[in-house]
Formats: structure tokens, sequence, C-alpha cells
């Protein structure tokens, strides 16, 4: 995993640091807690933000998100995400019984694209109690930011 500056790009005083151990979880570990999480019933808001899983490690999170009851509140933001893994997570969606309770979805700064994000909508197509999805910085044009007015 490429550390990441608090700095511009850029910018010459841009200083690199190491990501910590939960920022460079995997793929492995991803799949390893979302086995463990997958049937709990203690967790209403997880947050995992700027956790890098990597494409791999945040498809392996749609197995949550298939067997997730409890779970109303999901930062997935900056992990890693790309089409693929959106694409995952919105069958996930569809096949499991979260989103019949999510309420918050968010999935900014993840290079999902306007095809990921037309099929993360088909997952939420039943999330009657959806109140807020962040979809900021996730490599959006016209065509998907279309898609999701017509979700609304």
């Amino acid at each position: 995993v490429a550390a990441r500056g608090k700095g511009g790009s850029g910018s010459p005083t841009a200083r690199r640091r190491t990501p910590t151990l939960l920022e460079q979880m995997g793929p492995a570990a991803a799949k390893a807690l979302a086995a463990a999480l997958s049937y709990t019933t203690n967790f209403e808001h997880l947050s995992l933000g700027g956790t890098w899983f990597g494409n791999e490690g945040a498809m392996a999170l749609g197995e949550l998100m298939t067997h997730s009851r409890t779970v109303a509140s999901l930062a997935l933001d900056d992990c890693g995400a790309q089409t693929e893994a959106a694409a995952t997570w919105g069958s996930s969606l569809v096949a499991g019984r979260l989103v019949t309770r999510l309420r918050v979805l968010d999935v900014s700064k993840n290079e999902i694209g306007d095809k990921g994000l037309r099929a993360l909508l088909k997952g939420l197509a039943r999330a009657q109690e959806l109140r807020v999805l962040g979809v900021a910085f996730c490599g959006l044009t016209g065509s998907g930011l279309k898609s999701l007015c017509a979700a609304l």
C-alpha cells in the first residue's frame, strides 16, 4: 500500500507517512473482518472509512452486506473500492437483509465510476430507510449523476 501524504500531492513540502495497520488491512483482513461482522447483532454503525482494503478486500465486504441485519450506518469511504466492488455491493444488497435497515451509506472517495454507481443503486432500490448516500469523489460523470437523480 502506498503511503498517502497529508499535503498536496505536488507540494514539495508534502510529507509521506506510513499507513497505520488499520489503514493497510488488505484483502485477507477484509475477508476475515466481513466474516466476523456478518453475523453479529451488536453493531448499528460501522465506520471503516480510510481503511485501505483495496478493490478485492472491498468486494469481500459484500458478505457483510448480505448477512448483517443490524447495521444502519455503514461508512466505506476511501477504502480502495472500484467499479467491481460497487457491483458486488449492489448484488449483496439485493440478496441481503441489510438494505431494509440501512439509513446511511458512504462510499465517497472510491473510484466506482458511473457503472459502479448504477450497480449500487440497483442494490439500494429497496432501501426505504436510506437517508444519506455519500458518493463524493467517486469519478462520476453527468451520466452517473442522471442515474442517481432517477433513483431518487
